[in-house]
């Protein structure tokens, strides 16, 4: 194991500092941070980022990354990593009207608190690089009033089903699915696959984002329920075109960043990608595993996509291998001809043109996912040939 040492991303926090806790915004935290450490919270972290007159706590469970925000002292920059073990020890060594003061010392990987005349040293966290940030470009949002939010969480918060004890990690929980329509913003979490029901809340809402998203339920319901920590009469879930893969719910000095996703893309994203890699095809690489519901892909140099396509029952029902042929392809009698003759030869594949591009598609079910891989290399040969041939007359 490497010894922990301060962070060495873009702002480095100096070698050795001191700072002060007030023991209520220590106990504020560590409360925060429980909702969302895994049992046994032991090693579980949070990351205290400073700020000129701030501090910001950052925590992670699953696809959120919550931040909670104080007025502090200590360095103008740089992020702190604290240990559960360290906020406990604080939170229950000090008392109610004290503060804490904090020494770190980098060399000797050191933390070091004061309390009511009583010195405690432990071991310096491993320190983690990563830049966290509650600051977003805003495209749209939506606003609604923090008791209805309060509501819509109790509610999708709830299990309508007998789950059973044993392979449900083979079966990820239903996702929340969100639909805003300038008035209304509906909520549908869909239990049938478990044999449950389907629930669905509506709360008033105003903004100018039109549209739907969906993410991993569990954590983001659970935040709903509590979004009385804003001390605020409405919540503002925004959106931003740098970042489509994330909503931003903020409140008064609190909030959340939701990677959303889609249950169809999380179900099968992995294994589709797997068998293609597995199978000498170059995947290009996307962290985003619940999100794009497109894999691209190279053969042969060819880009090609394989897309999982959500059947009209919400399951998804199959992968769409597609190869670009030629852009800008010109629509006439002549290349019309040339489609119906290709179609007609080929069993398994199609020449389509899409918004005027000639493309070689072909679709894999789910449950054949074996055959992905001699499709993929299938279409790409014959995006090739009917390349040479139709290029002599565009």
């Amino acid at each position: 194991m490497s010894e922990p040492s301060l962070p060495q991303g873009s702002v480095e926090l100096p070698r050795q500092f001191s700072f002060t806790l007030p023991h209520t915004e220590v106990c504020a935290v560590r409360d925060y941070a429980e909702r969302y450490a895994p049992v046994p919270s032991f090693e579980y972290c949070v990351h205290l980022k400073f700020l000129q007159g701030k501090h910001q706590w950052f925590m992670n469970e699953a696809n959120l990354t919550a931040w909670f925000e104080f007025d502090g002292n200590g360095p103008n920059e740089g992020t702190l990593t604290l240990s559960m073990q360290q906020l406990n020890l604080m939170s229950t060594m000090g008392g109610d009207e004290e503060d804490i003061t904090v020494h770190i010392d980098g060399d000797a990987k050191s933390f070091c608190f004061e309390t009511g005349g009583v010195t405690t040293t432990l071991n310096l966290s491993r320190q983690t690089t990563y830049d966290y940030t509650n600051v977003y470009e805003h495209s749209w949002g939506l606003r609604a009033e923090t008791r209805h939010i309060e509501k819509m969480g109790r509610a999708l918060m709830s299990h309508p089903v007998n789950l059973p004890v044993e392979g449900l990690e083979e079966a990820p929980w239903p996702f929340i699915t969100f639909s805003f329509d300038g008035t209304t913003l509906r909520a549908v979490r869909d239990w049938s696959r478990f044999g449950g029901t389907c629930v669905v809340v509506e709360i008033p809402a105003s903004g100018a984002f039109r549209g739907e998203f969906s993410c991993f339920a569990e954590p983001f319901a659970r935040e709903l329920f509590y979004a009385d920590l804003s001390d605020g009469d409405t919540i503002n879930i925004g959106f931003s075109l740098k970042t489509p893969n994330y909503a931003y719910l903020t409140a008064m000095n609190w909030g959340i960043k939701i990677g959303l996703g889609h249950y169809h893309v999380f179900e099968h994203r992995f294994n589709v990608v797997s068998n293609l890699i597995d199978e000498d095809i170059d995947v290009e690489d996307d962290s985003r595993i619940g999100w794009d519901a497109v894999i691209r892909a190279t053969h042969n140099e060819r880009a090609i996509t394989a897309t999982i396509v959500q059947a009209a029952s919400g399951e998804a029902h199959f992968v769409r291998v597609a190869c670009s042929v030629m852009e800008d392809a010109p629509w006439n009698l002549q290349l019309a001809e040339e489609m119906n003759s290709w179609n007609n030869a080929w069993a398994n594949c199609k020449l389509i043109r899409e918004n005027n591009h000639l493309i070689v598609v072909a679709d894999v079910l789910l449950t054949a996912l074996d055959g992905l891989a001699d499709t993929v290399r299938d279409v790409v040969t014959k995006a090739n040939t009917v390349h040479d041939v139709v290029a002599v007359f565009m």
